[in-house]
């Protein structure tokens, strides 16, 4: 019986011990495939591992089986960079509840980043804040601050339109397209899709390796059903992320290599075309001596125009911090690529730049999570300032950019039109995606009436003049009413960066009216309206107030009233009208005898016409002075009328307002005298 009972004891013991090992095992596992890449596997032992796993939040040295609060911290670090933000938010959560947060405060940090991506920017911003509050790090105030720039992103979204180019993607990666050809209508991308030529499992994706796919773009614009490269660029490694010279004779791209222990890093490589063919790729020597067989990052390649400098993201020491742009220059005498140089601060941040593109213009395109963006990786433009010289990345903005990863933007030269990668709508795996900026539509719409009447004006002539020296012209409608739209053969009437000026009359019947406008610096589409009331020709034209001092001719100019800045009115209307003639009749009030009166009333039409000859500088032939007199009281300010007023100073005011000044076009045929 004791002899039972020992062999049930011991095998009790051994069972424990081997359990015990084999947790020990799993966690050392799971920390090493950590380490070397091995995403995947290390989900599954970290999982296996936190079963029997110390209680509490402590760190992973404290015991060889670690903590959970550890483990949970290293989940989410997993999850995330296999980009499933969801489950990297709940292990975050479950860190902090397990107490991680006080060995780790940079828990809430990576917290905030994954509830940012998944556009939950007022937690993201508490997190972050928490964060700053624990550590000082300036990373939680920018990180506060790159959430309130992601509200106003997703508030003032760009007038670009993007779609999903189904017919390039599969339920696998689908990325980093670049055009093959002048025409652009031909594309190389990356995937991993079903028939890469790699065999060993990529881990860090949960795929086959990636390769180089090839497809074409017909007359109807309509891609083909891209095929794989089947020569010297694609292996049973990881490839993609590439580049092709000017020509399309030479293509440098990205090739990581990795085997079923550990990731031996990334590098990039360069091919020759040899007639329709590529040749085996060689390595270009980028890695800093030291470094040859360690899980160092170089890639995502890009050439200037003259092919005479590449860019390229890469962790090598020097750096700014995480994945930085780096530059290195072709020697022509050596035929080597020289030591690469950091890009710098302005450019690179501590957290991620890669997917480096540059323009035909020689602007610069990355993508990086360390500027102020959405979430993940965003598309950020740097204007070329110099030679090989950029100027501080510029956000560009929503739909371009989501709260998931978009990068690797590519345009068909100076087209604002291209292609780019993102996993939004909740994808886990990344997709090609296609952009184009429509065109600003702008469109013109008067409506003509009359001054006194508001009946609308048909038939008159309205004049766009453009600063591009294009002039159109169109009649209103019986509603008074006109469109400047399109023009026969569909182009627009008006259009980007151009200035206006729209001059409206009808000869004869009515005077001119004007308004200028412009659509230089406007961003978006606009529908400019402009009203116009125009002056009948056949009735008097009433200024404003031109008043005189009882029994005076000088014009009156006090506190209350100036009457030269009442006679500009008119200077302004007859330079509008060039060939006008008018009759300026001055009225007196009716105190006074008829004779006096009149006489009175002339010299203020001649004191009116002074004015605009000597100091506005108008022709005296283009006036014709008339004293009326009291002949012609405005209506309902007859003397009886005004006898009738309550109090001796509302009838002072009426007088007052009967001592005016008006005008009645004599000709609209005026011809100006040779000097």
């Amino acid at each position: 019986m004791r002899f039972n009972r020992l062999i049930l004891t011991t095998a009790f013991l051994l069972f424990i011990s081997m359990a015990v090992e084999a947790q020990k095992n799993f966690f050392k596992d799971a920390e090493r495939y950590y380490e070397g890449g091995m995403i995947e596997r290390a989900i599954d032992s970290y999982k296996k591992a936190y079963t029997h796993a110390l209680p509490g939040g402590s760190g992973k040295k404290v015991d060889k089986l670690g903590t959970k609060g550890y483990i949970q911290y290293q989940l989410g670090n997993c999850y995330y960079r296999y980009r499933e933000v969801e489950k990297a938010q709940e292990s975050y959560e479950k860190a902090i509840k397990l107490k991680y947060d006080k060995t780790q405060p940079d828990v809430y940090l990576k917290l905030a980043q994954v509830q940012k991506e998944q556009s939950l920017y007022e937690e993201a911003k508490r997190n972050f804040k928490k964060y700053h509050g624990l550590t000082g790090d300036a990373k939680g105030k920018k990180g506060e601050e790159s959430c309130d720039l992601s509200l106003n992103l997703m508030k003032d979204k760009t007038r670009y339109k993007v779609a999903e180019e189904t017919v390039l993607n599969t339920e696998d990666y689908d990325m980093s397209p670049l055009f093959a050809s002048s025409k652009y209508d031909e594309l190389y991308f990356t995937s991993d899709r079903k028939g890469a030529t790699g065999e060993i499992h990529n881990d860090r994706t949960g795929g086959q390796n990636k390769d180089v796919w090839y497809t074409k773009r017909d007359n109807k614009g309509h891609w083909s059903e891209p095929t794989i490269l089947s020569d010297g660029i694609n292996t049973e490694h990881d490839e993609g992320a590439a580049v092709v010279d000017k020509r399309g004779k030479m293509m440098i791209f990205t090739r990581c290599i990795h085997d079923k222990k550990k990731s031996l890093g990334c590098d990039l490589y360069a091919a020759v075309k040899k007639g329709k063919a590529w040749a085996d790729a060689e390595k270009i020597k980028l890695r800093p001596d030291g470094y040859e067989d360690s899980a160092m990052a170089v890639g995502h390649p890009t050439l200037s125009g003259d092919g005479q400098f590449i860019l390229f993201a890469s962790n090598m020491p020097g750096g700014q911090g995480g994945l930085d742009i780096w530059m290195s220059e072709y020697d022509k005498r050596e035929k080597t690529w020289k030591k690469p140089v950091n890009l710098g601060p302005t450019i690179n941040t501590k957290g991620d730049e890669m997917f480096p593109t540059i323009r035909s213009n020689g602007d610069l395109y990355i993508a990086s999570n360390g500027h102020a963006g959405l979430g993940g990786l965003d598309n950020f433009k740097c204007k070329k300032t110099g030679d090989k010289q950029w100027g501080k990345p510029e956000n560009m903005g929503v739909p371009l950019n989501s709260q998931a990863d978009d990068y690797g933007i590519i345009f068909e030269g100076t087209k604002e039109r291209g292609l780019f990668t993102s996993n939004r709508k909740g994808k886990t795996r990344d997709d090609i995606w296609s952009f184009n900026l429509p065109p600003k539509i702008f469109k013109l719409t008067c409506y003509v009436m009359d001054k006194e009447t508001k009946d609308p004006i048909a038939d008159a002539e309205i004049k766009l003049i453009g600063s591009d020296n294009n002039l159109y012209t169109l009649k209103t409608d019986e509603n008074g009413m006109v469109e400047f739209d399109k023009k026969p053969g569909g182009r627009n009437y008006v259009i980007e960066e151009t200035n206006y000026n729209i001059e409206v009359g009808k000869t004869g019947d009515y005077l001119n009216g004007k308004q200028a406008f412009t659509t230089v610096g406007l961003e978006k589409s606009e529908n400019f309206v402009y009203e116009f009331l125009l002056q009948s020709t056949k009735k008097v034209i009433r200024l404003p107030e031109v008043r005189y001092d009882y029994d005076s001719h000088i014009l009156q100019v006090n506190d209350s009233v100036n009457s030269k800045d009442s006679l500009n009115y008119l200077y302004d209307l007859m330079q509008e009208n060039p060939t006008l003639v008018v009759k300026l009749r001055s009225h007196t009030d009716c105190r006074g005898n008829d004779r006096y009166n009149e006489a009175l009333a002339k010299r203020r039409a001649e004191s009116c016409v002074k004015y605009l000859v000597e100091e506005k500088g108008m022709p005296e032939d283009r006036f014709v002075p008339v004293g009326m007199g009291e002949k012609e009281p405005l209506p309902g300010l007859g003397c009886k009328q005004i006898d009738k007023l309550p109090t001796k100073a509302e009838q002072e005011a009426a007088h007052q307002r009967n001592r005016r000044t008006d005008c009645k076009v004599i000709s609209s045929d005026y011809v100006p005298k040779e000097e």
